[in-house]
């Protein structure tokens, strides 16, 4: 046998070996130069081996196995309905098969102008137990196909349920969060309503000091500042109370 056949090691077992062949040349060369060191090293080398062997036998025990994941309804639909369609086929491989050899034993009936009795029975005896055997595997074959559409149907309403389920989960997520939304809005409408009336009395000011420049007319400003500033603070006030 060729060397191409062999298997070769893994790269960490031959590590392994190479530096197991080197300790061990160094322990025959110790015993050989001092037995007793050498003997001493040996049974140390031996304990330590044994130990490590011990760890590793307790780590691997340790070891927790991989979890399988659990199957849910849908992989149990998936699996009968594969393995009915299998079914299916078979059966409807083994009924052509029979048909098959139906006809070429009437073929070759039909072609001995003169049988004899005995052989036509036995032709004829063979061609009923064929079809008989042809009918239980086509019946078998349509049972298994039945099977596999209810299969499918079951499976298409779960996948349906499934996606109404998920439907309602995201519908309940998104309307928990409408009262967070309208209380945003609401905020946002506030705060609009007091700018525009702080900038209409803005405007009014601007307005009242281009035509009130005269000083005979300074009172009447001021009532009307006056006016415009306790409007200002009564609705700063009812901001302030809404928050609260």
């Amino acid at each position: 046998m060729s060397d191409h056949n062999k298997p070769d090691l893994p790269p960490q077992y031959r590590k392994w070996l190479i530096a197991g062949g080197i300790y061990l040349s160094f322990l025959l060369a110790v015993v050989a130069i001092e037995p007793m060191a050498g003997l001493a090293l040996y049974l140390f080398s031996a304990l330590v081996v044994f130990i490590a062997l011990i760890i590793y036998i307790i780590q691997q025990g340790r070891l927790p196995l991989s979890p399988r994941r659990k199957a849910t309804f849908a992989d149990r639909l998936r699996t009968r309905l594969s393995d009915a369609e299998r079914r299916e086929d078979k059966f409807r491989d083994e009924a052509n098969a029979i048909l098959k050899n139906i006809r070429g034993l009437e073929d070759n009936l039909s072609k001995n102008i003169n049988p004899s009795a005995e052989d036509r029975q036995r032709a004829e005896n063979v061609v009923g137990a064929l079809q008989a055997e042809f009918d239980l595997r086509h019946t078998k074959a349509l049972f298994f196909a039945d099977c596999a559409t209810r299969l499918r149907q079951l499976l298409d309403r779960h996948q349906l349920n499934e996606s109404i389920k998920a439907g309602e989960a995201q519908l309940v997520q998104l309307q928990s969060t409408n009262f967070d939304d309208e209380a945003t809005v609401e905020e946002a409408r506030h705060h609009l309503e007091q700018d525009s009336v702080q900038l209409e009395a803005l405007a009014e000011i601007s307005r009242g000091v281009e035509h009130y420049f005269d000083t005979t007319q300074a009172e009447e400003l001021r009532v009307r500042l006056e006016h415009l500033r306790s409007k200002i603070l009564q609705q700063t006030q009812a901001g302030g109370a809404e928050k609260s």
